[in-house]
């Protein structure tokens, strides 16, 4: 039995709940004395008996996670110090998947073990407001005593828990609320320039400054797109963007002061107002007057989340010193393009961000786990990448991969390598670009309409034989992933759907232009009841995931998509029947020509005919209304 003499109860407190982490922890041994130190840690040993020196609690997590990794090692005499000041995570909670308490703490236990002192839960409205019902109403929002229930979890392991909202746009959800809309400009974004805006803000850093004991916060600020192009008209007159873009992040400046807030902000629209609305333009200069509109207590943080060109990092880092602010960058794990994360592209991208921030002395580090379209992703799919992070900061970062490796084996029993080959479920049949750039031909092919024919031009062949073969491998890992195991349950079970479905479009277009009615009828009476049946259980495996991470609001809409699927598919078993058996002329649908979704090559995604497509609305049909930010 390990042990490690604290005499400190709160540190008995963080030992015991890292060790929940790290499996077979009751197989671990030797009897360690924790020692203060001013920075780093280190971990000594000689047989049965060591010394482990610590910073802080965090140090102390990742200390035991050496002593786990090494166990079989008789002598040892590690140090480690970190290279940035800040290493936090970033949990989307705000696009429909909201994480339970119990699966914060694990993903605060898990970073704790590899060095992280931060983390950001990103909540647009999915926090309760004082006097504001509607925020965040029917979305699964933190309360007060939530919060204080997580800050206290994540101090006792040197978790720094910052707020991550927004006082700009991405507040869609609040803006479908009729009572709401007196704050809206356009599409997602703030009326701004109205006092009752800024008296919602004032509320926002309130309640946040009573829930979380945190004085840095992340005020967001990023991809207005329209700011100033709707009701703001109409109430204050023209005004240029960047401007309004002064104007309001004064207020919004004066209002983290009130509060004693040292904020953060995306970077984004500083390039964008002056760059034709791009953020990343090699060899472009900020022009000086946007840059002295910023004022210098704002720490501005350069998001990058699926680059692999280690120059074009060490290009924006440059654009973004012109400011007169502290610099921080943000990664991200790929976890949002549906059901799948991206990991070796991430992996890819993390090394060469990694190597940048090392080239740039960037001491501040996010890493992102966005949510976009629904969060089918599990929150756990993508611990590769945060790993790397961890040991980028504590080791080495030309290292980090395979230190990374040993590290989340060790701790976790989960197969590094297996975790990474997620992403082989996109890499079907004409690919060239994978692990280069990012396509998730696995979504649409799995929401799209088999009538309707949308994306056929995009979905080549062999792809049915893909999809088989990745069920297998899935299948076969869940019993070696032990409590992991569901992640790979949703994504066999994902794959079993795809197996049928990828090419039946192909299928039923071709045998109904061949007139050939037996083909049709096998599909209409064998193979559509196949895939519903597939579905069914698919959704089951879902519904687990989505149960043992998340709060129960926002299921719902992943709910009405399949069930929406299903709908599909039975009308046009219906239909199919109904040609095959003479009593309806033609199948409507199926006369409709085949024609590409995408045809410029250049554009964002594209991969040999593979895209990037992760609007549902966009893959379900052509008749859905279209659902503006989600």
């Amino acid at each position: 039995m390990l042990k490690i003499i604290t005499n400190n109860e709160k540190l008995d407190f963080a030992v015991s709940e890292v060790l929940k982490e790290i499996k077979d922890s009751e197989s671990l041994c030797g009897e360690f004395t924790a020692e203060k130190t001013d920075k780093g840690l280190y971990v000594k040993k000689n047989g049965a008996k060591g010394t482990v020196g610590y910073c802080d609690a965090r140090a102390l997590a990742r200390a035991i996670g050496i002593i786990a990794e090494n166990k079989d090692v008789c002598v040892l005499d590690i140090y480690e110090e970190p290279k940035y000041d800040i290493l936090g995570t970033m949990a989307d909670v705000s696009r429909n998947a909201v994480m339970t308490l119990d699966s914060v703490k694990k993903l605060i236990r898990l970073t704790a073990i590899s060095g992280y002192n931060a983390m950001m839960l990103y909540t647009e409205d999915t926090y309760e407001i004082e006097g504001y019902p509607y925020f965040g109403h029917l979305r699964g929002r933190y309360t007060a005593e939530e919060f204080h229930e997580l800050d206290d979890y994540a101090e006792a392991l040197g978790i720094e828990l910052i707020p991550c909202i927004q006082t700009l746009a991405h507040v869609n959800a609040f803006f479908e609320w009729d009572d709401s809309l007196r704050f809206r400009d356009c599409d997602d974004i703030m009326l701004v320039g109205d006092e009752g805006v800024y008296a919602l803000i004032d509320k926002m850093f309130e309640t946040m400054s009573k829930n979380l004991r945190s004085r840095k916060i992340n005020i967001g600020l990023d991809e207005a797109f329209m700011l100033g192009g709707g009701k703001y008209i109409e109430r204050f007159g023209y005004k240029e963007r960047s401007q309004i873009m002064a104007d309001h992040l004064a207020r919004v400046n004066e209002i983290c002061k009130k509060y004693g807030y040292e904020p953060r902000m995306w970077s984004d629209m500083f390039f964008r107002m002056t760059n034709d609305g791009v953020y990343r333009v090699m060899g472009h200069n900020v022009p000086q007057y946007i840059i002295d509109s910023v004022p210098p207590e704002q720490t501005l943080v350069y998001w990058e989340y699926i680059q692999v060109n280690r120059a074009n990092y060490n290009d924006m880092f440059r654009q973004h010193k012109a400011f007169n602010n502290r610099i921080a960058y943000a990664g991200g794990d790929a976890s949002w393009y549906g059901l799948v994360p991206l990991n070796k592209l991430a992996r890819r991208s993390t090394l060469a961000a990694t190597k940048s921030i090392e080239d740039n002395d960037i001491k501040e580090i996010y890493v992102t786990m966005w949510g976009d379209d629904g969060a089918a992703c599990s929150f756990f799919s993508t611990l590769t990448t945060l790993f790397i992070y961890g040991e980028a900061c504590w080791t080495c970062a030309d290292e980090s991969d395979a230190r990374s490796q040993s590290k989340l084996r060790a701790i976790t029993g989960l197969d590094p390598l297996a975790m990474l080959d997620l992403e082989e479920v996109n890499n079907v049949p004409e690919r060239t670009k994978f692990e280069e750039a990012s396509a998730n031909p696995s979504k649409y092919m799995f929401y799209a309409n088999i009538l309707m024919g949308k994306f056929d031009c995009h979905i080549p062949a062999g792809c049915d034989e893909h999809f088989a073969a990745q069920a297998r491998r899935w299948h076969d890992e869940v019993e070696k992933a032990g409590e992991y195991g569901y992640i790979y349950e949703s994504v066999a079970t994902f794959c079993d759907v795809l197996a049928l479905k990828a090419e039946l479009g192909h299928k039923l277009y071709a045998a109904y232009h061949a007139g050939d009615k037996d083909t049709v009828s096998k599909i209409a009476k064998e193979t559509i009841p196949e895939i519903i049946r597939r579905l069914g259980v698919f959704h089951d495996a879902l519904r687990v995931q989505w149960f043992t991470e998340n709060k129960n609001f926002g299921l719902d809409v992943l709910d009405l998509r399949i069930g929406g699927l299903v709908g599909q598919l039975k009308t046009a078993k219906i239909v199919l029947e109904q040609w095959v058996d003479g009593k309806r002329e033609k199948v409507d649908e199926l006369e409709e020509p085949r024609i590409p979704f995408v045809i410029n090559k250049n554009a964002k995604g594209y991969d040999n005919g593979l895209l990037l497509e992760n609007r549902w609305e966009r893959i379900a049909g052509q008749d859905v209304t279209n659902m503006f930010g989600y």
